[in-house]
């Protein structure tokens, strides 16, 4: 089992970054393993919107179904794979505000499957430091006030 914590300050309030990254579609934006995001519920993104996220990390390309566990405006995100992944994941993002504007703190949890199990402190590093960049992305888009594409 794999447990990464990371948390950044973002000069932007709660209810900006919370639509940023509420918005399914614009993962690939700020999440750099992420590469699309298929949808499958019909209406607005809330608490149980099922979504398929394809990834790519390291050498391997692969899709993960999720559901949205919980969520609440401008305070938390939060996921877990569905069965047909090759990773069981649970990832929580929580919005906190500050005297300058929103903690973002990301939990992710994942437990690996199959040859992933070989590779575990490897992928936690590598995985560990590819959430750091994703939330530098994100405060840089968010700051920026822009969209920020890889």
């Amino acid at each position: 089992m794999t447990r990464v914590v990371e948390s950044i300050e973002i000069e932007r309030p709660a209810d900006a970054v919370f639509e940023l990254i509420a918005n399914l579609h614009r993962m690939p934006e700020w999440i750099g393993t992420c590469v699309a995001v298929r949808i499958e519920d019909a209406g607005t993104i809330g608490l149980g919107t099922r979504f398929t996220s394809t990834s790519k990390f390291i050498f391997s390309r692969f899709d993960i179904p999720f559901v949205i566990t919980e969520y609440t405006a401008a305070r938390v995100l939060a996921m877990r794979s569905r069965e047909g992944g090759p990773f069981r994941v649970e990832n929580r993002i929580e919005l906190t505000p500050t005297a300058l504007g929103t903690r973002v703190t990301g939990t992710f949890v994942g437990d690996t499957t199959s040859f992933y199990r070989l590779a575990e402190p490897v992928l936690t590093r590598a995985f560990r430091e590819r959430v750091r960049q994703d939330l530098k992305v994100l405060k840089r888009a968010l700051e920026a006030h822009v969209s920020v594409s890889r």
